[in-house]
């Protein structure tokens, strides 16, 4: 618990100040976490193909693309979601040993972990009403509501939780 706690501070600090002062620093910021959420679905899952190991480094840069094209309003956005998605599946068709299976996992991260973040910086995009910046508020807004909703989640259940979820592997949390 001590642990996640420093570490939550430590992003606090780190990401208030990006999220403050927007621009590219708030994109890059975006496209790092773009980069990292992809990797991380992509080792949960396990994509390990013989020839294809170091696909799990690469493949989340892709991720990391459709933020930056997201945050220059491209007209690449659409084009570089269809390319990407071709790729994948055409290593299905040009190597036997990386099937259609790997392929819609490879699809499924750029789709959720990309688009996702996209979406994230999407919401931080100043919108000026005035002087006040809305768009920092909404992001603050849905910050603010997932912490308090995963600590209301945290705390009912070692309150009333008594029967485990997965024991194996996270041995605290509760059905409740």
């Amino acid at each position: 618990m001590k642990k996640r706690i420093i570490t939550g501070i430590i992003m606090f600090l780190l990401m208030v100040p990006l999220v403050i002062l927007s621009g590219w620093y708030y994109t890059t910021f975006v496209a790092i976490l773009s980069y990292a959420a992809g990797y991380e679905v992509l080792k949960m899952m396990e994509v390990e193909e013989i020839r294809f190991k170091r696909l799990k480094y690469v493949a989340p840069l892709w991720n990391a693309l459709r933020v930056f094209a997201a945050a220059t309003d491209s007209v690449l956005l659409l084009p570089l979601c269809v390319l990407v998605c071709l790729l994948y599946f055409a290593l299905a068709v040009i190597y036997k040993k990386f099937n259609i299976n790997s392929s819609m996992k490879l699809v499924f991260t750029y789709f959720y972990t990309g688009l996702t973040f996209s979406f994230i910086y999407n919401l931080r995009t100043p919108f000026v009403d005035g002087y006040f910046n809305v768009g920092l508020y909404r992001l603050a807004l849905l910050t603010i509501l997932v912490t308090f909703t995963d600590m209301g989640a945290y705390t009912f259940g070692l309150l009333f939780g008594k029967k485990k979820l997965c024991p194996e592997i996270s041995p605290k949390k509760t059905v409740e």
